[in-house]
């Protein structure tokens, strides 16, 4: 696992066991099968940007937008493009509201309702 920063030095303090690396040596990765954009680039009202260039897809197999909306960034079209397995944040918001109502309400939800839920969301998406 490797994390990506503008501000190496910064995000050390807060992540001391990851290796940090900044956008340029990030370029220079090789042998990664997964890339996770966390940051709220391509997210409304900035929909046409994206983190990374469209060449810095094409190490990965799999690319994952935390951003549910719109459903498709320009980072997960980049992805696709380039033939990358492509997810957005749908399954992760789902995951946050289910364990929201777990902690609120004191119930547990099964992962059987989990995945009912997450097939339903794929059919919705």
């Amino acid at each position: 696992i490797k994390l990506v920063s503008r501000n190496k030095e910064l995000v050390k303090k807060e992540f001391e066991d990851t290796e940090i690396v900044n956008y340029e040596e990030f370029s220079k990765l090789k042998g990664f099968d997964i890339l996770v954009n966390c940051t709220p680039l391509g997210m409304y009202p900035k929909i046409f940007v994206s983190p990374l260039k469209t060449e810095n897809f094409l190490d990965f197999q799999y690319a994952i937008d935390l951003i549910y909306n719109p459903q498709e960034t320009l980072f997960l079209k980049k992805a696709k493009e380039k033939g990358l397995t492509t997810i957005n944040g749908w399954s992760m918001l789902l995951g946050q509201g289910a364990k929201a109502q777990e902690i609120w309400h004191g119930i547990k939800i099964g992962d059987d309702v989990l995945s009912e839920l997450y097939l339903e969301l794929t059919d919705f998406i």
